[in-house]
């Protein structure tokens, strides 16, 4: 089913062609995949890349299509893997406040939306190589992204509970 036999589906199922509701399918069609990629952890939607941590800096910019941690280590200069152990932020805040001691990082949490931070302190040398589960491109958007190559949407009933919701 590709994203126009969907949208027909969709109104036939409804029974409903009003143009407010048809306007809203992209929409629709948008939360219930990113609902479902939230809930639902697949491998296909697993990356994993090396970074690179600024001097004196402990915290990591998290790639922009970042939906949550599989894992975070730190790469030594000998090219060891050190996989660090997720704790809270106040964890952070309190058993680390002097953020100027540089250590081989043991502990990682995710200050908000787009950072992590390290503790302690990433020493020179090291660079963060994080494994993450990521958002794919919406089957709407044209599905190029998506795992499988776009074939075909997420269920079609997880649409409907969106569109249903408007009547």
């Amino acid at each position: 089913m590709n994203y126009t036999e969907l949208i027909a589906s969709i109104q036939t199922y409804t029974q409903n062609s009003e143009a407010t509701f048809v306007a809203e399918l992209p929409t629709f069609v948008k939360q219930a995949e990113d609902r479902i990629y939230h809930m639902v952890q697949l491998p296909a939607l697993r990356r994993s890349q090396e970074g690179v941590l600024t001097a004196a800096n402990r915290f990591l910019s998290l790639p922009t299509d970042f939906i949550s941690v599989f894992s975070l280590a730190v790469i030594d200069a000998a090219g060891d893997y050190y996989f660090l152990i997720n704790k809270d932020v106040n964890f952070i805040r309190e058993a680390f406040r002097a953020t100027d001691t540089e250590a081989q990082p043991r502990y990682y949490a995710l200050w908000d939306e787009d950072t992590a931070g390290l503790a302690p302190t990433p020493a020179p040398g090291v660079s963060p190589a994080p494994a993450y589960f990521f958002q794919p491109g919406s089957h709407g958007a044209g599905g190029a992204n998506r795992p499988g190559g776009g074939n075909g949407p997420a269920p079609p009933f997880a649409f409907l509970v969106d569109g249903l919701t408007l009547f």
